[in-house]
């Protein structure tokens, strides 16, 4: 087959050749192959379970993706499959789909197996940023941002019950507000308070430098 690099041959192969393929992964199975032809298949490179070889060559596809990159943190909507087998291998673990050998061949690559995890800590020290920098965790919905997505996400988690109790003290350490609509009621009525203290009234002009007038 000398015009590919693997012998993943096609059963439907128009020579006879995906035919007789089938039939030795289906005589070792059966105890049918004689030792000495298992050993020299075994020389080539034979592949005996097609999923373990297609597993292989992704896994690789992942170790070249590392050398680029310098994760394996593929997204899961990128343009080729790649994304799509990286976010399998985690839920083929879960269910015991993986062998000891492929789980350590992940795992030797920093394979991320809670990544939905990760990116919740990820965000979270975003957050934690925004906080140190702006004082307060009341990130604008407006333009529409991934941190204001998340904030957001996590008021609508916590409102169906999906949000863990660990998740939501961690963000109530850094002043989390549940509740943004009463917070920034609060926020304006103070500066409401302050601009009558300096103008001597309350009727803000609808053009005014802050959103007070709004």
């Amino acid at each position: 087959f000398p015009s590919h690099d693997n012998l993943d041959i096609p059963i439907n192969e128009s020579s006879q050749l995906g035919n007789w393929v089938s039939k030795q992964r289906n005589s070792r199975k059966s105890g049918q192959l004689k030792a000495e032809r298992v050993d020299r298949l075994n020389k080539i490179g034979f592949v005996w379970d097609v999923k373990d070889g297609k597993w292989d060559e992704k896994c690789k596809e992942l170790e070249a993706y590392k050398l680029k990159f310098g994760n394996v943190n593929v997204p899961s909507a990128s343009t080729d499959s790649l994304g799509s087998w990286v976010a399998t291998q985690r839920s083929n673990r879960r269910r015991g789909g993986l062998t000891e050998e492929q789980i350590q061949r992940l795992d030797d690559l920093s394979f991320d197996w809670n990544r939905l995890d990760s990116e919740w800590t990820a965000m979270f020290n975003e957050l934690a940023k925004y906080k140190a920098l702006n004082g307060h965790t009341r990130v604008p919905q407006r333009p529409n941002t991934p941190l204001g997505r998340w904030v957001r996400g996590q008021r609508d988690s916590l409102k169906v019950g999906r949000l863990s109790d660990e998740k939501r003290l961690k963000l109530e350490e850094i002043g989390f507000e549940w509740n943004v609509l009463d917070t920034n009621w609060e926020a304006m009525f103070k500066e409401l308070i302050e601009f009558k203290t300096v103008h001597g009234y309350t009727n803000v002009p609808a053009n005014w430098p802050t959103y007070l007038g709004v």
